[in-house]
């Protein structure tokens, strides 16, 4: 079965349609988004963020090593256009 985290992580960041890019540089998770009110940064924080913080269109999220490991993930869903329950 897929991890479920991604699906909440993309979903707390406004859904699919909200992000243009995602990247990875060692501990954080960075993600371009077309409207930074929608990504929920305590939900980010909730799913395992040590901390989120917004620069401009530019979320950044603590999520330790696992941070490369999720921007694959997110990377894909975005490649692949999934859906899922959680983002509808």
């Amino acid at each position: 079965m897929e991890d479920e985290l991604p699906f909440h992580i993309l979903a707390a960041l406004g859904g699919k349609e909200n992000v243009t890019a995602v990247d990875a540089c060692i501990t954080r998770l960075r993600v371009d988004v077309i409207d930074p009110n929608k990504a929920d940064q305590e939900q980010l924080k909730a799913l395992g963020a040590q901390e989120v913080f917004e620069l401009g269109n530019h979320i950044q999220a603590i999520f330790g090593m696992e941070s490369e490991v999720i921007m694959t993930q997110l990377a894909n869903m975005l490649q692949r256009d999934i859906d899922h329950d959680l983002l509808n």
